[in-house]
């Protein structure tokens, strides 16, 4: 993160709507970048819990992976 944007209010474009004007940023940075290939990828040791016991049991996560969980739109969250 640019220092210049330290303490500074942005939208979701990174556009400043604190009205103290412009950003300056020396460097430019993507906000998504390609996932890099599974062979390159380190191994995951640390799991994540997600304090759903269900999910933990059934489908462990490891912290920093990436992975879809649907259910139904009627169970109610807790």
């Amino acid at each position: 993160m640019p220092s210049g944007y330290l303490g500074r209010v942005v939208n979701a474009l990174a556009k400043p709507i604190d009205g103290r004007g412009e950003i300056s940023a020396s460097d430019s940075r993507l906000i998504e970048s390609p996932a890099p290939g599974i062979i390159s990828r380190r191994s995951m040791y640390e799991p994540l819990q997600t304090g759903l016991i269900d999910i933990d049991s059934m489908i462990p996560i490891g912290r920093g992976q990436r992975k879809l969980i649907i259910g139904d739109r009627q169970v109610k969250h807790q």
